[in-house]
């Protein structure tokens, strides 16, 4: 709707303000672009492919799979896990990692962290923000977690994310075209 006042009122300006509106333009659609970027890129892991199908896995990795994925954001205790795939955590972590080759507690750790590459890559939420909607509880205990998992701590992750092809322009909130009309003698 912004877009098209924004394309209709530089219909009727000189050229310096249509190409100032173009410019815009060309910025609120690379935005939208990188809004929608994990659904274009279909080679990045998507959630639930971290996590591993459960076609030949035993119903107790089959319900400790299903509370990761609904439960990640919340601190998750053996109890938890053991009412979940009513087994005893001792158990369940023994099939976990034969069958996964990561403890529950890991494997949680695992999905948490792709949970925040996703965050990271695509949104300017801070890393604190970041680090509690993936259920750490504090940014140190998050960053320890990411580094050891990505081998980069967060920060870096990011950086290596914006340094792609999606940095090539980014809208500037301070932006306005009083300089570019003054210059150009509108």
């Amino acid at each position: 709707h912004v877009a098209i006042e924004l394309h209709d009122e530089a219909e009727h300006k000189d050229y310096g303000y249509q190409w100032i509106c173009r410019l815009h333009l060309a910025q609120m659609l690379i935005l939208l672009i990188r809004s929608r970027r994990p659904s274009i890129h279909r080679s990045e892991q998507t959630p639930q492919s971290i996590l591993p199908p459960t076609d030949h896995l035993s119903i107790f990795i089959i319900r400790l799979i299903a509370l990761i994925e609904n439960n990640y954001r919340l601190k998750i205790s053996a109890t938890d896990y053991e009412e979940a795939c009513h087994c005893s955590y001792r158990y369940l972590s023994i099939c976990s990692k034969k069958e996964l080759g990561l403890s529950p507690k890991a494997l949680l750790d695992h999905y948490r962290i792709h949970m925040a590459k996703q965050q990271l890559g695509t949104t300017e939420r801070t890393i604190k923000e970041i680090a509690t909607e993936s259920g750490y509880s504090d940014i140190h205990q998050f960053s320890r977690a990411f580094r050891r998992i990505a081998g980069v701590t967060p920060a870096s992750y990011r950086r290596q994310q914006e340094d792609k092809v999606w940095k090539d322009i980014k809208l500037s909130t301070k932006f306005t075209n009083i300089n570019h009309t003054r210059r150009n003698g509108i």
